[in-house]
């Protein structure tokens, strides 16, 4: 879609550029033609310019609240599982064995933060009362921001910053709109549990004038907000971008619903791959990256985490259900991505997966993974995922994901992927280059 903007005065057509009298019209259509040439080039390499992490803050079970903290724990090879506590909220009489027992739960596990409360709201010019009213995604958000800009050496807040968040979760909106909310807390719930207020209170903190962007696309709305956030760069629409999402659980009937489903794990836990994956186990937190264009990152001498050769998005459109993934479709869009970076699949040596755990996922994903890399692929390539220690984050998984693997960048290492023991049979791990990472290993 094409549109003009207000204030740029327009090109003059290449065509009508003035040119010597003395050349004739042949040879002027040649010039005009290979000056058009000139700019789609500069197009294109702008299109794939690699985009730059320069700055990361998150909140992860565990205590983990930076990539030090992140590693540390995946170098333990431990889960952050525990039980649901009665404060967050009491499953109670909901909570049943049985996984077809009405408005029962058959999950009394997930991997939590271990505090959701503590906020300091006059750091971003909140009021207690507002403050209340707050999504804690919203809260979260806000913390991780500061320390991303921090992180990332920005002082000066002037420029074209665009923000980009991943958000799907509702839970504290159907809590806080009943009727035992406060009359003094109603004037700011609408902004405080609203989806678009997740993007657009940092927008406002922060006074950031860029494009505010909040995208549902449930367990892909991380990557979907860094998609866009890597788009808008290369468009040069913005000049830094603040993109991530949160994931907070805080109702006990959202566990009903998914139980309905069969979609969890009745042991709370995220079994990638591995012949006993029953479903995924939940989890909770937020991650921020700050994003620039590699050509600027490197002017201005920043310290470079990563970086983003290429995104894609798709969707798999008609499948054999409405929740059910396409290996075809998941295929195709990692080519894409691929393409799009200039990145030869002989180059990718490990992929961080999706992982649920699923009966019916995992062997999709690895189905996409082999239809992308293993027709080319002589080198065998490593599959995990960081739900097998922190849960699946939901809104916020993609985005746990990228730290996880820039983490292991920094480190050189590839950290194991946990609850691993029997292969899942589904899956035909004997005539693909694709295997589980067990162990800790170099990652040259």
């Amino acid at each position: 879609m094409a549109s003009s903007q207000q204030g740029e005065p327009a090109a003059a057509p290449a065509s009508m550029e003035k040119a010597p009298p003395s050349l004739s019209t042949e040879e002027r259509a040649l010039r005009a033609i290979e000056k058009l040439k000139r700019e789609l080039s500069q197009l294109k390499a702008g299109e794939r310019e690699p985009i730059a992490i320069v700055g990361t803050a998150c909140r992860l079970p565990g205590d983990t609240n930076s990539l030090d903290d992140l590693w540390a724990l995946l170098d333990s090879e431990k889960d952050t599982l525990s039980e649901i506590p009665s404060d967050r909220f009491p499953l109670g009489t909901r909570f049943s064995t049985n996984p077809d027992e009405d408005g029962k739960t058959y999950v009394k596990h997930a991997s939590l933060l271990s505090n959701i409360t503590a906020f300091d709201p006059t750091v971003f010019g909140i009021t207690p009362i507002e403050a209340e009213a707050l999504d804690p995604q919203q809260r979260l958000l806000l913390e991780c921001v500061f320390e991303a800009l921090a992180d990332a050496g920005v002082a000066d807040l002037r420029g074209n910053f665009g923000v980009f968040i991943g958000v799907s979760a509702i839970e504290f909106a159907l809590r806080s709109r009943g009727a035992e909310s406060s009359v003094t807390h109603l004037p700011y719930l609408w902004t405080g549990t609203s989806q678009y207020g997740v993007a657009n209170r940092i927008s406002y903190s922060f006074d950031l004038k860029g494009p505010s962007i909040a995208a549902d696309g449930a367990c892909a709305s991380s990557l979907v907000a860094l998609h866009l956030a890597c788009q808008n760069l290369r468009e040069r629409r913005i000049d830094v971008a603040v993109s991530g999402a949160a994931n907070v659980l805080l109702s006990a009937e959202e566990m009903v619903i998914a139980s309905k489903m069969h979609a969890l794990s009745p042991d709370g836990r995220c079994k990638s791959f591995d012949a006993s994956g029953d479903g995924y186990g939940r989890g909770e937190g937020a991650g921020i990256v700050i994003l620039k264009r590699l050509s600027d990152a490197v002017e201005s001498g920043e310290r470079i985490l990563g970086l983003i050769r290429g995104t894609a998005t798709n969707h798999g459109g008609h499948a054999s259900g409405f929740t059910v993934p396409s290996a075809a479709a998941q295929g195709r869009l990692i080519k894409e991505a691929l393409a799009r970076g200039s990145t030869s699949p002989y180059d990718v040596s490990y992929v961080e997966s999706h992982g649920t755990g699923t009966v019916l996922g995992d062997p999709i994903e690895i189905e996409g993974i082999r239809i992308a890399l293993v027709p080319t692929h002589r080198e065998q390539v490593r599959v995990g995922s960081i739900k097998t220690n922190i849960g699946h984050l939901e809104a916020a998984a993609g985005i746990a994901g990228v730290l996880k693997v820039l983490a292991a960048l920094q480190h050189r290492e590839l950290p194991a992927s946990r609850h691993f023991h029997v292969p899942n049979p589904q899956i035909p791990w004997d005539s693909i280059p694709i295997k589980v990472q067990t162990e800790l290993t170099p990652w040259p």
